[in-house]
């Protein structure tokens, strides 16, 4: 083995400890005990309604390791109502029923994302190593082997970074492709299309962009006398590409209710039921806009739950959940939400890096296939940011944009192979600096933010959900109680749907309200809620305002109002748990 590829090794090995690291540390996040349940119903029922605002792949994939111990699962109850979201109480029972070893069979099921990231990495460096040289692979490679989103979601049971691994691998395929078709290649990059699309709805902006990308290729590059009984044979192979990603995505879901007429769809979102605003509350109604016309009776070559888990997603989509920006709730969203989230969220180092290699590639490729060749990274990374900030209606995680940073990697390598060293030796400080910066805060790459966002401890001032608090730093919290027996008892408001006590964290919801330098805010309920001395623990969410449920304390929920705690935000914490739960002592 070459010196070089002992490097790519090493390089991916200390990128898969620093994963599984993270696995043993982080909590169970709020989304993760339904991709789970959901993935174990898939293989048990070989039904796929549940959680089918998502393709099944990632959680199949995720729930395999699980199965081995053999995970209950009451599913008895199960109905396909298009105007339920079952994954919530399917979720909720697998917490139930396997609540002594919840947290290690989920540890179980995120292992795969540490071989989706791996996988990766791996495909990173052969792009950027064949566009730009070897060390522009190595500079891309470490990138995202220290990408706070990636040392963060590559750690969970979701579909984000199996998503834009798949993306890229597709992607990557395509372009062999284009650099030298052939029947073979026009296979293999339609199988990696469908693998894609069965990962995330997002995917879909493949069947765009890869045209755009063969017209693009077809233009620079000067044809053969043969050249027109080459194109044809191109087009037919697109079609082919098309056809088999089809078969694979039909496969996935073992080719259930494909070719049903579109006018037969119960549709719930306003965009295909066609039911008025004014009439429409989410899931309250189904409908089908298509019904009774023309395009009602073309069949979709498509799996029902496919087609109606794009349906699903669009209800989100639409505005049904308010929007936080820079300390700022509202609804719809903000078309510049992503591009707000990236520019806070990536270490400043990386960003830097893709700017400089989004101008050398504008400016200094040449002309023809290579050309297109070296675009094709920065195009894709545009197109995909271009898609999800074009559904403004519902902005509040960033990580839906994943699938556009293994291209923003590529592109970020080519000062890597600048001819000027001092150039060279500029880039990589500044892919130092983001080692540097990611290290610093991990393992607690969930909440990451650069500096010039104010790091972590401000990030709430810009993001909250998953961009900083998903429940992952309940552990972190358990830690610091054993340190400070004192904080007894504790009063605690957890943004998750588990209860704490599953950690033996005993607790009682705090009150509405506390005095802060005179200022005083109506109780929630009572004078049992009254304010009173002690230690206090809250997710940043609800610091922030976020209207959630939460465990209350003696195995229920509670639903917390907007602003319900933000009264927090006037006290100094005295400590934290991880970057997203504030511990508070209040002295009356």
């Amino acid at each position: 083995m070459t010196r070089s590829r002992l490097w790519v090794v090493a390089l991916l090995c200390i990128h898969s400890v620093l994963l599984l690291l993270n696995i043993n540390k982080t909590f169970i996040t709020v989304n993760e005990t339904m991709h789970l349940a959901a993935g174990l119903s898939n293989w048990r029922t070989g039904r796929f309604s549940v959680y089918r605002v998502n393709p099944p792949l990632p959680r199949m994939l995720a729930s395999v390791p699980a199965l081995a111990a053999a995970p209950r699962l009451d599913l008895s109850d199960l109905r396909d109502d298009p105007t339920t979201r079952s994954e919530v109480a399917v979720g909720a029972s697998f917490v139930s029923s396997n609540r002594s070893r919840l947290f290690r069979l989920i540890c179980i099921a995120r292992l795969p994302g540490v071989v989706w990231s791996a996988l990766g990495g791996w495909l990173i460096y052969r792009w950027a190593s064949e566009l730009h040289g070897e060390a522009a692979g190595r500079l891309g490679l470490v990138l995202w082997c220290v990408e706070p989103y990636v040392l963060g979601h590559a750690a969970l049971i979701t579909a984000d970074v199996p998503a834009s691994v798949a993306g890229l691998a597709a992607t990557y395929s395509f372009r062999r492709y284009l650099l030298e078709p052939s029947l073979g290649r026009a296979l293999t990059a339609g199988a990696l299309l469908g693998v894609a699309a069965l990962t995330k709805f997002t995917l879909l902006v493949l069947y765009v962009l890869w045209p755009a990308f063969w017209l693009a290729s077809l233009f620079v590059v000067r044809r053969a006398p043969d050249g027109r009984r080459s194109v044809w044979a191109q087009i037919g192979h697109l079609f082919l590409m098309v056809a088999v990603s089809l078969d694979l995505i039909n496969m996935g879901y073992l080719g259930q209710g494909s070719f049903q007429r579109l006018g037969d769809y119960p549709f719930v979102s306003r965009a295909l039921a066609g039911i008025p605003s004014r009439e429409f509350g989410p899931f309250a109604h189904t409908g089908n806009r298509f019904r009774g016309t023309w395009m009602g009776s073309v069949p979709l070559p498509l799996p029902e739950d496919y087609v109606r888990g794009i349906d699903v997603q669009r209800v989100d989509m639409e505005g049904r959940w308010p929007s936080y920006l820079a300390g700022k709730w509202r609804r719809p969203g903000w078309w510049y939400y992503y591009v707000y989230a990236l520019a806070v969220k990536l270490p400043l180092g990386t960003i830097a890096l893709f700017l400089w290699g989004a101008a050398r590639t504008l400016a200094r490729s040449r002309h023809g296939l290579q050309r297109a060749d070296r675009l094709m990274p920065l195009a894709a990374a545009v197109t995909i940011l271009v898609v999800v900030s074009s559904q403004s209606g519902y902005t509040q995680h960033s990580r839906y944009a994943l699938p556009l940073l293994p291209f923003l990697m590529i592109t970020a390598s080519s000062p890597a192979s600048d001819h000027r060293a001092f150039a060279r030796r500029f880039a990589w400080t500044l892919c130092a600096a983001s080692v540097l910066s990611s290290i610093y805060v991990y393992p607690h790459s969930l909440s990451y933010f650069n500096e010039a966002a104010g790091g972590p401890l401000r990030g709430h001032d810009h993001l909250v959900d998953s961009n900083i608090d998903w429940g992952q730093d309940l552990i972190h919290l358990k830690d610091w109680l054993e340190a400070h027996p004192e904080a007894r008892p504790l009063r605690l408001a957890y943004f998750n749907l588990i209860d704490p006590a599953i950690m033996g964290i005993r607790f009682e919801l705090p009150p509405s309200s506390l005095r802060f330098g005179g200022l005083e805010v109506p109780a929630r309920n009572s004078e049992s809620d009254a304010p009173r001395s002690g230690y206090y623990a809250v997710s940043v969410n609800f610091l922030r305002g976020h209207e959630s449920a939460c465990p209350d304390g003696r195995g229920g929920l509670h639903h917390v109002g907007p602003n319900e705690f933000a009264h927090f935000l006037a006290h100094k914490p005295i400590a934290t748990a991880g970057y997203s739960i504030y511990i508070y002592n209040i002295e009356k």
